[in-house]
């Protein structure tokens, strides 16, 4: 891969993890409720885990790419710091509401 595909890469993962848990966050509830488990909780830690990856990786990409790489970099960081602070928002709104309460 080259580094200017490289970037994208970096820049797409927050966006699909926060979709990745906007749709399980309608589905594992319910399972959640009927097996009793967690599920729901540990996809949002994963999702903000991965998007806290994109943004180490934007540091990274910065720092080896130069001045437009920095731009891009900057970018990602930002990106992923909104879609994290969504994801944190979603998984605190599950931790609040009883899945079994519907």
């Amino acid at each position: 891969m080259t580094p200017s595909s490289i970037r994208f890469v970096g820049l797409a993962v927050a966006p699909i993890a926060w979709a990745a848990t906007t749709q399980l966050g309608q589905i594992l509830p319910w399972r959640d409720c009927a097996a009793g488990s967690s599920w729901t909780l540990v996809s949002f830690a994963a999702a903000i885990a991965l998007s806290a990856f994109g943004s180490i990786f934007g540091l990274g990409r910065r720092q080896e790419l130069g001045t437009p790489g920095e731009k891009v970099g900057r970018a990602l960081q930002l990106l992923a710091a909104m879609f994290m602070f969504a994801i944190s928002l979603q998984g605190a709104a599950i931790m609040l509401v009883d899945p079994c309460a519907r």
